[in-house]
């Protein structure tokens, strides 16, 4: 893509861009006029914003421009836009996302574009990512892509294909999609974006006015939701729409219509401004003690885990709030990637008929390694840098870990079949990574860190004199926070920026780090990957070769699943894979070829 054409000013621009896309006024096919945009998605598109300089940096900002998309493959509109900066903790940064919807004749009003790309669904909002801390701009799009296959031999591996949901269009896929593109403003190159799929309850396969149709998302842990006590201020109700919230004027509580970006506490039949003969209100009465149950599940299943029931009987009343299969298949994700980050907010709940909970992943950007901040790239067998391992969840609800308690084996079983299946494999893994680098091309990586060139991935970690770190974070909790008024001796430790840091000498300095930064190269995702899922498969005891070698003749081996588990049996001998117990013994007086050391649990 592109050659290797010099950076200078008179080419970097969008006319040059376009002439080396092929971009051609007499033939291209010209879209503008159209409302319904139907498009095969890119391998990699190319945007030009004007009527303004500026990117916006507030949620708030309602930037009016024009926007300019080409395809790459003779395909072009020109559409009016409102930008709006996207996002949490990554607003922050120097690079933003951003958020931009489409209308048809005039700005904020009226009639939107319908566009839709390949087999997404059709939207007029979409979200510009700017995977500013991650070196190939893309890491979160590819562990989209690990998901799917993670899911992909379910007979039904879509939550509201398991729920029955017959309304659903086939193009739901419950979580977000994208591919690359240029991003120019005022025809001066700006950054490489992911142009993606925005959240939606039509993604989700959910209906706008069912009350039975509920989609929360926003921070859902046990102090907002799962443990009893509602924060209704720390998620959002992103379906049914028009719901009703409350608020005190003075000392009267008034109802209002809700409002996602200011979330407050729905209405109930027991509030004075409750109209029962209100639909809406009758709507959002029947919401909320859904979501009410929904935070009572924790206590009511401790309860009977605190009777010693069977694994069956516990398993069966937790299947009937909770989709079991996505469960299991969302933590063998988490365990592959490392999503860290997606077990208190990040991750978007729904239910189908207002009982039974089903989970799916959003803003996978903290995976491979991705710490938040773009300062650390945690090692393969961390989970998170407060010194949790990669097998851990320390950050997770109790329910998630009330969950693995009973269905450990269901995990450990899952990953290996998956890995029997190559549909957890390094090697193809790293062809995802690769082939988002041809995508993108040399020239846009030459062009991205020529613009962002101060981006935490390009720049090293530079201690200050008489200090040093390292990446460690091994009892970074015992560690007491760094203090500028404070003289540090050496062999002293302190923290600061999720950093353990060590003195050398005598220290008054105002910080112990020149420079912070996460620094990685094109690689770095590439080879994490393949360390951890070698690390999983010796903690889940999955030994790939030795299954390579004994099935090589079909005649003599075969698989089986005894008691759940996996063994390969060949010449009247049970081979283990998956660390269980042989429930066969070897033949008399032979040791088995292959130990099966005692099963290990996941979680400590």
């Amino acid at each position: 893509m592109g050659g290797s054409s010099p950076l200078a000013a008179a080419d970097d621009t969008w006319q040059y861009i376009l002439r080396e896309h092929g971009y051609d006024a007499a033939t291209v096919h010209d879209l503008t006029a159209e409302q319904k945009i139907k498009l095969a998605e890119p391998r990699c598109a190319y945007v030009n914003i004007t009527g303004t300089w500026f990117m916006p940096t507030l949620k708030t900002q309602n930037t009016q421009a024009w926007l300019e998309f080409y395809d790459g493959e003779g395909n072009y509109f020109k559409k009016r836009v409102v930008l709006n900066a996207q996002g949490n903790s990554s607003i922050r940064m120097a690079k933003k996302n951003v958020s931009v919807r489409f209308y048809e004749e005039d700005w904020g009003e009226g009639a939107t574009t319908d566009i839709s790309f390949g087999n997404w669904m059709k939207q007029d909002v979409f979200h510009l990512k700017a995977y500013y801390t991650d070196y190939l701009r893309g890491c979160g799009k590819v562990a989209y892509d690990i998901y799917d296959d993670i899911t992909s031999d379910r007979e039904q591996p879509l939550p509201w294909q398991r729920a029955g949901v017959t309304t659903a269009s086939a193009k739901a896929m419950c979580h977000p999609n994208g591919f690359p593109c240029y991003v120019y403003v005022g025809g001066w190159f700006y950054g490489i974006y992911t142009w993606q799929l925005k959240k939606s309850r039509k993604n989700m396969g959910l209906e706008k006015d069912n009350p039975q149709h509920i989609y929360i998302d926003g921070t859902l842990s046990d102090e907002t939701l799962f443990r009893g006590t509602i924060d209704w201020s720390m998620f959002e109700v992103r379906t049914p729409d028009s719901l009703y919230c409350t608020e005190l004027v003075g000392n009267t509580p008034v109802c209002k219509l809700y409002d996602g970006d200011n979330p407050r506490e729905l209405i109930d039949s027991t509030m004075t401004c409750y109209d029962p003969a209100n639909p809406r209100h009758v709507l959002t009465n029947r919401v909320k003690q859904s979501l009410r149950k929904l935070s009572g599940r924790y206590a009511e299943l401790k309860a009977l885990d605190n009777t010693n029931p069977t694994a069956e009987d516990f398993k069966r009343k937790f299947s009937q709030y909770f989709d079991t299969q996505g469960l299991t298949d969302y933590i063998v994700h988490s365990l592959v990637t490392n999503n860290y980050d997606g077990h208190q907010k990040n991750w978007q709940w729904c239910s189908y008929d207002g009982t039974k909970w089903y989970v799916q992943p959003y803003d996978l950007d903290c995976t491979f390694g991705h710490h938040a901040s773009g300062l650390i790239v945690m090692p393969p067998e961390w989970n998170f840098h407060f010194g949790t391992h990669f097998y851990e969840f320390a950050m997770g609800p109790s329910l998630q870990n009330l969950f693995l308690k009973y269905y450990l084996d269901e995990v450990r079983d899952r990953y290996i079949a998956l890995r029997e299946k190559q549909l957890i494999d390094a090697k193809r893994y790293v062809g995802y990574l690769e082939a988002w680098q041809e995508r993108i091309g040399p020239l846009g990586f030459e062009l991205e860190y020529t613009q962002w060139y101060d981006s935490p991935c390009c720049i090293e970690t530079i201690a200050s004199p008489n200090w040093t770190t390292e990446d460690n974070w091994e009892n970074f909790n015992d560690y007491p926070a760094f203090s500028s008024e404070e003289t540090y001796h050496a062999g002293d430790k302190c923290t600061l920026r999720y950093r353990i840091w060590t003195a050398t000498d005598t220290s008054e300095e105002d910080r112990p780090y020149k420079q912070l930064g996460g620094k990685e190269d094109e690689k770095r995702a590439g080879e994490w990957i393949a360390e951890r899922i070698a690390l999983l498969d010796n903690h889940f005891h999955f030994d790939p070769d030795h299954i390579q070698d004994v099935t090589a003749d079909s005649h003599s081996a075969r698989k089986t699943l005894l008691g759940r588990h996996l063994y390969i049996i060949k010449d009247g001998r049970t081979y283990s894979v998956d660390g269980k117990a042989s429930p066969y013994p070897s033949p008399k007086g032979k040791a088995s070829p292959h130990p099966s050391p005692a099963g290990e649990s996941i979680l400590p």
